[in-house]
């Protein structure tokens, strides 16, 4: 038969472990509704991704149309540079051969009212 003293010690033990299991069965609840929240953190972080790469998709799809949008305004501006250049060069071109007409209306003026004269 235990003594008081003996059986005293071993409800003290007793009260501890308990005390022990218990505080490890609150410490488990809680680390599972951590692992629960962090899979929910997870699975949103998941969703986040597929709609982020979704969009990046989409943005690179904009950004190749603009790119060949751009080439393709650059040649009709390049292009259009050169036949500016040309039309001016063809203005300047008649420019000089108005000046040149000019001159020549004026020589012929001249010498038809000197002629008109003698």
């Amino acid at each position: 038969m235990l003594t008081n003293q003996h059986q005293q010690a071993l409800q003290e033990q007793k009260t501890f472990f308990e005390n022990k299991v218990q505080g490890l069965e609150t410490q488990l609840q809680t680390n599972e509704q951590t692992i629960a929240q962090l899979n929910q953190q997870i699975t949103a972080q998941q969703e986040n991704i597929t709609n982020l790469q979704a969009q990046n998709q989409t943005s690179t799809a904009t950004i190749r149309n603009n790119v060949t949008r751009i080439t393709q305004l650059e040649d009709y501006l390049k292009i259009s540079q050169q036949e500016t250049k040309t039309k001016q060069t063809q203005i300047n071109t008649l420019n000089r051969d108005k000046l040149d007409l000019q001159a020549r209306i004026t020589g012929l003026i001249s010498a038809r009212q000197k002629d008109s004269q003698t």
